[in-house]
């Protein structure tokens, strides 16, 4: 039941935001400024396979984009379980609905 309620609070977030898009809010990307993308995912519970496949996502983007022209942040649930993986991003706690919220908001693209 947890489950089906984050999954439709997050869908309600994401809905609003672009809602909020199509409404002419938010700031919209230039040429120039770094992209900023947030990884929403269930990280941060030593699921290694989850982690590593987006740390692998991460590396290509940067590899593709360059570094110096993103900036990522990635939801984990445990910020001592992820310490070793996601170098070079910004790491924000999946629990916090909330944040997740002002984060979606300060993203251009959110993956």
């Amino acid at each position: 039941m947890t489950d089906i309620l984050l999954v439709a609070w997050v869908s309600a977030l994401i809905e609003i935001t672009r809602l909020g898009w199509m409404l002419g809010l938010g700031e919209r990307w230039t040429p120039g400024e770094k992209l900023r993308l947030l990884f929403a995912g269930y990280n941060g519970n030593r699921n290694t396979g989850s982690d590593l496949r987006v740390q692998e996502t991460l590396r290509q983007i940067r590899h593709v984009l360059g570094a110096q022209n993103v900036d990522f942040s990635v939801m984990t649930q445990n910020f001592d379980l992820t310490r070793g993986y996601f170098a070079g991003t910004r790491q924000v706690h999946l629990p916090d609905v909330f944040h997740l919220s002002s984060s979606a908001k300060s993203a251009q693209i959110t993956v």
